[in-house]
């Protein structure tokens, strides 16, 4: 009994911790959403012109996005 107390705290907190993680992603992304559309403020990605090549879709760390 004590084994499974033990296990579904420790997933407890898991869960805890990630959603911490992807509520403050989205805040993150919802605050760039309302810099980009109603400030007219773009952030840039993490891209360079070596990584993009001229021609072909733009990838993003020298994978195809």
């Amino acid at each position: 009994m004590a084994k499974d107390a033990q296990t579904v705290r420790s997933a407890e907190n898991f869960y805890r911790i990630t959603s911490y993680i992807t509520g403050g992603m989205l805040l993150l992304l919802t605050f760039e959403m309302i810099l980009k559309y109603f400030g007219g403020v773009e952030i840039e990605t993490l891209q360079s012109p070596r990584v993009c090549g001229s021609g072909g879709a733009e990838t993003l760390w020298g994978f195809m996005v």
